[in-house]
C-alpha cells in the first residue's frame, strides 16, 4: 500500500503516517515514496491494542472509586 492507502487503513492522516508512523511501523522506501505491507500495519494495530478487563473487574473498580470519592 502507498502511504495514503495505509493511512486510510489505520484511520489516520497521511501526514501523521509520514511524520510519526514511519518511526514505529515497518515500511519500504522505493524511489522516494513510502510503501507499507498490510501485515506490518496489522502488527502495529495489534501492538497498540489495549488489554480488556472482565466486566466484573470494571464494576468492582467503579464501586471502589465511588466509595473513595464520597469520603
Amino acid at each position: 500500500m502507498n502511504s495514503k492507502e495505509a493511512a486510510g487503513y489505520l484511520g489516520r492522516s497521511a501526514q501523521w503516517l509520514l511524520k510519526t508512523g514511519i518511526s514505529v511501523i515497518s515500511h519500504y522506501k522505493i524511489g522516494g515514496r513510502y510503501y507499507f505491507l498490510k501485515e506490518d500495519l496489522d502488527a502495529y494495530l495489534e501492538s497498540t491494542k489495549l488489554g480488556h478487563r472482565p466486566v466484573s473487574t470494571r464494576t468492582k473498580a467503579k464501586s471502589d472509586y465511588r466509595e473513595f470519592s464520597l469520603k
